[in-house]
């Protein structure tokens, strides 16, 4: 389903693949492909990076593919004025001690017609790329 290497682009059928995953398995997928992409996706709006706030806690939307965020912005309707690859090493290194520090957790690979989504801590994502 998904490509073991980088890949520039993502077909429909993969997209319509990743977005049947459940929750679990769509942030399975996002440890894996980052690592071999040494890459994480972040969207930007007008007034900086996109996050919302969800039982009282501020969350920012992270994705291992463009085509996934940008599916996701489609189906939202989310606007966005930049996507935004960061590298999984300042990802690691500066991003995730922020969020921490900040208590902002990360969903990772969002779908819009989700009911479940893949949320974990910024302390839990460090943990598992450790580990991976």
């Amino acid at each position: 389903m998904f490509p073991k290497s980088v890949t520039e682009s993502l077909n429909e059928s993969q997209l319509r693949q990743i977005a049947d995953l459940p929750a679990e398995q769509r942030g399975e997928l996002f440890f894996q492909y980052c690592q071999v992409s040494q890459q994480v996706i972040a969207l930007q709006g007008e007034q900086g990076f996109i996050m919302f706030e969800t039982d009282n806690q501020s969350v920012l939307p992270v994705w291992a593919h463009t085509d996934i965020a940008t599916a996701w912005t489609t189906e939202t309707q989310t606007e966005v004025s930049q996507v935004t690859v960061l590298s999984l090493a300042d990802f690691r290194d500066t991003w995730l001690p922020g969020l921490t520090t900040n208590k902002v957790s990360l969903l990772l690979n969002a779908v819009a017609n989700s009911e479940a989504n893949h949320l974990m801590t910024a302390a839990e994502v460090a943990v598992t790329f450790d580990e991976e």
